[in-house]
């Protein structure tokens, strides 16, 4: 009997030292550790038949039961082929830690002490891993590669116990990290949710179509389904098909607070504008499939119908009306403590009518205030614009877009003034520039407003989007100021009075096209929310004027070469003599004061402080001004140096200011 088992248990020896040796080749050669683990698992003493106290990746803590291993070095890590990479660096961060080193094999067998590391994308999701044991084996298993590599940083980080320089066994339970979904099954008019896509409307798609809003809320929700509600991640598609289910994302509505979600005809609609299409996907998510962050509850059923359709508003209070800004301009104008500060938009497309929201980030970062006044450059979507082949390119995404940051900006107490660079009806600049060229003599300007002509129905295509955009304001109950052909006394845009070397306009010829777009805003459109600013260049101020009753602002465009220069020839002052608030309506320093530095960067010998400087000059010889508006840039209050010397001013008046002042008054 005792020679019987004698020879068995040569036998065994023998076994194992063969199937050692066949895995010699996957010994771990040590790559010097990766990994940087945390400090040894626990204060305290760690007991056979004990706890630890371990966390979950998003910090909560909780106990796991373990076991100390007493042998460690009977142990081997068993890997496929696949995983040989992550099991070397997983025995060399065990041998930095506690000096023993432990080989590695294929596949061991379940009968042999081990660490057994494996894959499994059936079972686990791409980021979930388990910790734990059965009898002498632990098994670190994970969905992923990437996730194996992060449960053995746990197990180093939580038993591999240096006290002791062994490793422990987690029993029960053990160590999981697996992701839980919101829902087992979501359906939506009775289709799985799997046969759903996720598309944009086509109609938002702009000039920058990469950029917008809609497509950028798409693939978030993919990801919402994919990491949070369900665990599959929806595909974005680029259109809608024929046959298939869609969850669309529609972001070009003009009414800017209203919003819904529509179930129809196993579809569903999230409908919006720029401002309102996020509450949509909100309120989808948490209003019709019923997922609420942190509320911890997982594995439901959603059943998602017609019914469950809704609609939604965004409350957002408009603080003033335009009769009240009108009172607030006449107040600074009179009162020498009460100055309103106002800059151009900072824009690359001029007349886009763009960077409302980028203007007022960009003061904010570069002041520490937003500006009360953003004047948005428009009226370059006409047909008459040599890149436009004949097309208005002012789209309902783009429009709704400006809308909407107009509302945020007047709901925080901002004020929206919009000036335009309108295209030539005739395309006829030499340098191709839509807002230059000519229109010819008294006789031809005045076919601009000769309803019928070819040049009227030419000036209407042209003013077309910047009247769409003061209408959607209007339907919103957004006041603004209107700054019409400004700097008209010139010679450099189609509007002007000198056109080029044919003729210089009659003064009636020239108020005519004023009387005209004035009439057609407020008696053929019916809009009646703005403020009109007549915007001048300092000469022949009476000239063009319209009169009265076609004015409710009056203002310069002033360039400075640094020498005070507004009031020369009596400018200002006769702006002042018709009785209207006065205002900058453009402010910069001129082409005598640019410079550019050692790398062709343009910059200005005028800043801040200057500015300064000639406002309290302007002041001191009796020039008042109800607000002051600065050109864009590097002629911008916002972005010439020192900007506190003016926008910290006690007497001028921020965004912040205003919201104050129209909450009190």
């Amino acid at each position: 009997m005792k020679r019987l088992v004698t020879f068995l248990v040569i036998i065994a020896v023998l076994a194992m030292s063969m199937f050692l040796v066949a895995c010699s080749d996957d010994t771990a050669g040590g790559k010097g550790g990766q990994t940087e683990t945390s400090a040894d698992t626990g204060a305290e003493e760690v007991k056979s038949d004990g706890k630890i106290t371990v966390k979950t990746e998003d910090g909560k803590e909780f106990s796991v039961p373990i076991n100390i291993v007493k042998a460690p070095e009977t142990y081997y890590i068993s890997a496929p082929e696949e995983l040989k990479a992550v099991a070397d660096d997983f025995s060399a961060n065990i041998e930095k830690k506690i000096g023993l080193k432990i080989s590695i094999v294929k596949n061991a067998p379940d009968s042999i002490p081990q660490i057994a590391l494996s894959v499994s994308d059936e079972t686990l999701g791409a980021d979930d891993y388990t910790i734990n044991s059965n009898g002498d084996k632990i098994t670190i298993e994970a969905g992923s590669k990437a996730a194996l590599e992060k449960a053995t940083d746990v197990y180093l980080q939580y038993f591999v116990y240096a006290k002791k320089n062994t490793i422990l066994l987690p029993v029960g339970n053990g160590y999981e990290c697996i992701k839980k979904f919101y829902a087992n099954s979501i359906t939506i008019d009775g289709i799985d949710i799997s046969q759903f896509e996720i598309c944009v409307d086509p109609e938002d798609y702009s000039v920058n179509a990469d950029s917008i809003k809609s497509k950028t809320l798409a693939n978030e929700l993919a990801g919402k389904f994919e990491n949070v509600l369900l665990g599959t991640r929806l595909p974005v598609a680029a259109i809608m098909e024929e046959g298939k289910n869609y969850i669309m994302l529609s972001a070009h509505s003009t009414n800017l607070t209203d919003y819904s979600v529509k179930i129809e005809n196993g579809n569903v609609y999230l409908t919006g504008s720029y401002l309102s299409i996020d509450y949509a996907v909100n309120d989808f998510i948490s209003e019709i499939i019923g997922y609420k962050e942190n509320a911890e509850s997982y594995g439901n059923t959603v059943e998602i119908k017609a019914e469950n359709s809704k609609e939604g508003t965004v409350t957002l209070e408009i603080p003033y009306t335009k009769e009240e800004l009108h009172e607030l301009l006449i107040k600074a104008y009179d009162d020498p403590n009460m100055l309103i500060s106002g800059s151009h938009t900072f824009s690359g497309d001029m007349g886009q009518g763009r960077c409302m929201q980028a203007t007022v980030d960009r003061s904010i970062e570069k002041t520490g205030e937003c500006v009360s006044i953003i004047e948005l450059d428009v009226g370059a979507w006409g047909p008459y614009h040599v890149d436009h082949k004949g097309e208005d390119t002012f789209s309902a995404y783009d429009l709704s877009r400006i809308a909407s940051e107009c509302l945020l900006h007047v709901s925080n107490g901002g004020i929206v003034m919009l000036c335009q660079h309108l295209t030539n009806p005739l395309m006829n600049a030499p340098d191709k520039v839509w807002y230059r060229g000519i229109i010819g003599n008294d006789d031809s300007f005045k076919q601009l407003y000769t309803e019928g002509t070819d040049l009227n129905e030419g000036y209407l295509k042209s003013i077309d989007g910047t009247l769409r955009l003061i209408k959607t304001l209007d339907d919103n109950g957004i006041p603004l100021m209107y700054r019409p052909f400004h700097e008209m006394q010139g010679d450099w845009f189609w509007w002007c009075i000198q056109q080029g070397n044919i003729a210089k306009l009659q003064s009636d010829t020239w108020t005519g096209l004023w009387k005209y777009t004035y009439k057609h805003v407020t008696e053929t459109l019916g809009l009646d929310n703005m403020l009109w600013v007549y915007s001048s260049t300092g000469k022949e101020i009476n000239y063009c004027y319209p009169g009265d009753e076609y004015v409710d602002i009056t203002g310069i465009d002033w360039y400075t070469s640094g020498k005070q220069e507004v009031n020369n020839n009596g400018a200002y002052s006769d702006l002042m003599k018709l009785g209207k608030p006065v205002a900058l309506t453009e402010f910069g320093p001129g082409g005598s004061l640019e410079r550019k530095d050692v790398e062709g960067n343009t910059y200005y010998t005028y800043d801040n402080k200057d500015f300064w400087r000639d406002i309290t000059w302007m002041q001191d010889n009796g020039l008042k001004m109800s607000f002051f508006c600065t050109w864009t840039w590097g002629m911008s209050v916002i972005d010439m140096e020192y900007p506190e010397a003016v926008m910290g001013n006690e007497i001028v008046y921020n965004r912040g200011d205003l919201l104050e002042y129209w909450k009190n008054n």
